[in-house]
């Protein structure tokens, strides 16, 4: 493994030392030319690779000086991790397949040209966990969180944007700060008028203001339920840090296993606006900015004869990017700070 990420490396510090700008069609030529590589690089349509600052503005958790901030809005106080685990875990795990009936779990939301990953990816998890804990095999109870109630109304204070700001980045803990102190509001994918608040910007839409901080919702026509009556808050979230790398992915495994999705961030680094297929670990040395994201489960994999561990996640950029919307991303390594401030909503 580390043979084949010294030669991933190795081809991204050729690749950018010819240019000042990242050369995409260069690293997906080289990249996919190397047979030790663990993932495969494509250049997708719905990016414009000319343009760098439009795929930067898509990660929205925000750093500090290049660096993870703290994952804690300030005053914030953080929680302590699980003490309760289970002695075994299955050696693979998929929410998808043992949660089929909670279609949020599949479903792949698109953010569109908008920083809100942060929003997006919390919401999306509490949504799942609602499904899970509340749903038996003859009722099944989905509720969606949504997006863009807190996109408009979350303050600088607890998502680190402010009001109506939402697409300029958050904390990755503004969405279950906000959710645990005020409550959110049913609401999914944009034109969804069948919730309270949809989201308000369409996939292939230019850049737009979001909307100012309402407290009704978008359709009372579509929806009836009043947005006051509508709220609903969580109790609590969890940081899942334990006090090894290894304690911390048993705690991130047990939480999923237990009771559903996890919020997490990644470092974005330039290779990965290629991914299509694979196993991910960082191929680039360019950093694009912080990333929130949902995972949902794990498995292994054997790439030229070495069993890979990876972590199966959720990504916001539409169905038509990797596997259907989701990757799989190299496990127990702390890849891309990909295990380094995981945490769980309480619903």
């Amino acid at each position: 493994m580390q043979t084949i990420r010294l030669i991933s490396i190795a081809f991204a510090l050729l690749i950018s030392s010819t240019s000042s700008a990242f050369n995409f069609a260069s690293f997906q030529n080289l990249h996919n030319q190397n047979p030790l590589n663990t993932w495969q690089a494509k250049l997708h349509s719905m990016f414009d690779y000319q343009n760098e600052i439009s795929l930067t503005q898509l990660c929205g958790t925000q750093l500090n000086n290049g660096q993870a901030s703290s994952a804690f809005a300030p005053g914030v106080k953080k929680p302590s991790p699980p003490s309760r685990l289970l002695q075994t875990l299955p050696a693979s795990f998929d929410l998808r397949t043992a949660y089929p009936s909670c279609w949020s779990i599949s479903y792949v939301r698109n953010q569109g040209k908008c920083g809100s990953c942060w929003a997006v990816a919390s919401m999306s998890s509490l949504s799942d966990r609602f499904c899970i804990k509340k749903s038996t095999t003859s009722n099944v109870q989905q509720r969606e969180y949504s997006i863009e109630d807190l996109l408009e109304c979350c303050s600088k204070a607890q998502c680190g944007s402010g009001p109506n700001a939402g697409c300029k980045g958050g904390y990755l803990t503004g969405g279950f700060v906000y959710a645990l102190n005020v409550g959110v509001s049913t609401g999914e994918n944009y034109g969804n008028f069948t919730t309270c608040k949809p989201y308000f910007l369409a996939p292939t839409a230019a850049p737009a203001l979001v909307p100012s901080c309402s407290s009704a919702c978008a359709s009372t026509t579509s929806y009836t339920t009043p947005y006051s009556q509508d709220l609903v808050k969580i109790s609590g979230y969890t940081l899942l840090t334990g006090s090894s790398a290894a304690q911390t992915v048993t705690n991130m495994q047990n939480a999923i296993y237990a009771r559903g999705s996890i919020l997490t961030m990644m470092y974005v680094y330039m290779d990965f606006f290629t991914y299509t297929s694979g196993v991910y670990q960082q191929s680039s040395t360019v950093l694009a900015g912080g990333h929130a994201l949902r995972i949902i489960g794990w498995g292994s994999t054997v790439i030229s004869g070495t069993s890979v561990n990876y972590w199966i996640i959720a990504n916001s950029w539409g169905s038509s990017w990797g596997l259907n919307g989701f990757f799989w991303m190299i496990k127990g390594v702390n890849n891309c700070n990909i295990e380094g401030q995981a945490m769980e909503g309480m619903v």
